[in-house]
């Protein structure tokens, strides 16, 4: 392999040392008291919906990818691998991409042409099929994943989809915010067709009438995180015969699913079936409507700057409250990381900027941890000796993965052209679409990374029982190989105690230790889980995240639950690894880079949208939320009862 470089000569953002508010008491707003002073000196950027900590590491993040981009566009392909020519060929396709706005056009009237041909609800079927696999989403989703109750064989699972908006709310809801955005949906649809011609959808009440219905039969976000609700397993003759009315015979052979087998899971059963009920009454020509109006979304940005134009203008400043768009070379680096080609992006990344140093001293601290988890565990009082051992069992069975895959995707197949971007777009869904379901019916492999190593983020997948931890999270404020041990816990340290806590958390509770969902919680133990819970729903239910909108404690709750459990870990891992004089002192600096990871302002109308749609909580409850959750915290600032953060002892959630 050709390595590129380690030069950097991209301009790096950075937080600012912090300088904490004076004028806020932190016993009563310490999100405020670390974060108001960085957040009144750098106002949101008009290209983005949010700012701070996490936005600017991915901003660091793209920049050094795309320091990367223009080496290897620099270098003669002779020169480089071949997934680095790939590599090349995607981005000189998307950096000129509104040169080559009638290829595009061209590509998708390929396809407009299937649906033009249709007349059958055959024909529909598979038409449906072939734009799942070109990574659109009509009607419903479907993707592979294990299953719920044999955590060592691959599934099919089929979810609800087929919304344009972010979620049901929004076509359902009757405040003026949703019917004001639903005007300008409707005045997107009907005035796309100026920059995009034939390609527009010519019936726009139509099309939203039916994402309406479709909307109405959608489970909430808080129903979507019932994991007991959301697993039906079915043969196919059994998925046949309960949507009979549907071809899967056609639909399967549009997605290219060879050989389709009894490995199927569907997740929302009755949304299924009002859908197929609402498929089996609408007219076919309205179908065909709404299936041109999801291809043309699901590729506009990318047929010329004037389609980008214009569905930003929806997109981005209406629902998102973005002033300007980001720069091309932005777009096309977040456009290349959510394709199958972003794993090949991240071993460049990992290649020049992530250490194996840091690989160790970060896996060593996940090591002090767990070792953290496994002391609490003892020391819980609703959980029975029996249980515990369940618990010590799960804990120890979770792998821990950091910085990048040891395994790459094989890309070989892949040959883009450097003057059409959407067939390179397709092309690329399309091997997605045949790895994930090449892996049906098949156990799972040892390691498999569900993101990619310049991703700024970490998770827990609770049915492989793994934590990951990709290398562009692994940099300060969350990493810093020359902070202090209380810095690095503040950070990374409540986040691989987060990520741990997800596997026992409301929904990764449900887990056992083979990864299989099986009550190994008693009853009894269970009501005591769900009562400390409640305090935390109770909390957020109460939060007002925008004007007039306020979180749903039950759709938050796991991220609170990991939030909490994450940040105690981190402080008995510092207890643990400290004199009890050296602890004390060195608690402010934990729980201070803990509130400072988590600074950042977000947009009223993306504030909506979240707290509607994102189970993770905004930045100041992740932080006076939490604290007030932790003993240790009352006595590092000393707060008492006439304090804001202040929380009797009985209400603070205990869990793990």
């Amino acid at each position: 392999m050709v390595f590129l470089s380690s030069k950097t000569s991209v301009t790096i953002v950075s937080m600012q040392k912090i300088i904490f508010d004076t004028k806020t008491r932190p016993q009563d707003d310490f999100y405020g008291y670390v974060n108001n002073f960085w957040l009144a000196k750098n106002p949101i950027p008009a290209s983005e919906t949010r700012w701070g900590t996490f936005d600017i590491l991915r901003d660091n993040s793209w920049r050094a990818v795309h320091e990367i981009v223009n080496d290897l566009t620099a270098m003669d392909t002779r020169e480089i691998t071949r997934d680095q020519q790939t590599l090349k060929r995607f981005f000189e396709s998307a950096l000129t991409f509104d040169s080559h706005g009638q290829n595009h056009i061209d590509s998708l009237l390929v396809e407009k042409q299937l649906i033009d041909e249709v007349s059958t609800q055959s024909d529909i079927a598979r038409l449906i099929g072939r734009h799942h696999r070109l990574g659109l989403a009509p009607l419903f989703t479907e993707y592979t994943e294990l299953d719920d109750k044999n955590s060592q064989m691959q599934v099919l699972r089929i979810h609800q989809a087929g919304l344009s908006l972010p979620n049901r709310d929004y076509y359902l809801e009757a405040d003026t915010r949703m019917v004001k955005i639903r005007t300008a949906y409707t005045n997107h649809l009907e005035t796309i067709g100026k920059v995009v011609g034939n390609l527009a959808p010519k019936k726009s009440k139509e099309i939203i009438d039916f994402e309406t219905k479709l909307a109405k039969a959608s489970w909430t976000d808080v129903e979507l995180r019932d994991v007991q609700r959301n697993y039906t397993r079915m043969t196919l003759a059994e998925l046949e015969k309960r949507y009979a009315s549907f071809d899967w015979t056609a639909f399967f052979d549009g997605l290219g699913w060879k050989k389709p087998s009894d490995h199927i899971v569907v997740d929302q059963p009755t949304y299924l079936d009002a859908m197929f009920g609402l498929l089996d009454k609408t007219p076919i020509e309205i179908i065909k409507e709404y299936l041109n109006w999801h291809l043309l979304n699901g590729f506009v940005s990318w047929i010329d700057q004037a389609g980008s134009d214009k569905n930003f203008a929806f997109y981005g400043m209406i629902l998102g409250g973005m002033k300007q768009q980001k720069p091309l070379w932005k777009r096309a680096t977040i456009l290349a990381d959510s394709l199958v080609i972003g794993e090949a992006l991240g071993r460049e990344y990992a290649t020049r900027h992530f250490p194996e140093s840091s690989k160790l001293a970060v896996t060593e601290l996940v090591n002090q941890i767990r070792e953290a988890y496994h002391v609490r565990i003892d020391r819980l009082t609703w959980m029975k000796p029996d249980t515990k051992k369940l618990a010590h069992r799960k804990l120890n069975n979770i792998k821990v993965f950091v910085g990048y895959p040891s395994k790459w995707k094989d890309l070989s197949s892949l040959d883009f052209s450097q003057n059409n971007l959407i067939a390179n777009l397709m092309q690329a869904r399309e091997l997605n679409t045949d790895i994930e379901l090449a892996k049906i019916g098949t156990p799972p492999p040892n390691e498999e990374w569900y993101m990619n190593a310049q991703t700024v983020n970490a998770y827990n997948h609770p049915n492989r029982l793994e934590i990951v931890f990709p290398a562009a999270i692994l940099q300060p404020p969350f990493y810093d190989p020359t902070a202090s041990q209380a810095t690095n816990l503040g950070g990374i340290g409540a986040v691989i105690g987060h990520e741990l806590t997800h596997g026992f958390d409301d929904q990764g509770a449900q887990y056992d230790e083979q990864g299989n969902t099986n009550q190994w919680i008693s009853d009894n133990e269970l009501k005591s889980f769900t009562s400390l819970a409640d305090n935390i729903v109770r909390q957020a239910d109460a939060f007002e995240a925008a004007p007039g909108i306020f979180l749903q404690g039950k759709l938050i709750l796991g991220e609170a639950i990991a939030d909490i459990g994450g940040l105690a870990l981190a402080v008995e891992a510092l207890e643990h690894s400290a004199t009890p004089k050296e602890f004390q002192s060195s608690l402010p600096d934990l729980f201070v880079n803990f509130a400072r990871c988590e600074c950042g302002a977000t947009r009223l109308e993306r504030a909506i949208e979240l707290a509607k749609t994102d189970p993770h909580p905004p930045s100041p409850f992740r932080v006076n939320y939490v604290v007030c959750h932790i003993d240790t915290f009352y006595e590092a600032y000393d707060v008492t009862e006439t304090d804001k953060l202040y929380l009797p002892p009985e209400n603070r959630a205990k869990i793990w």
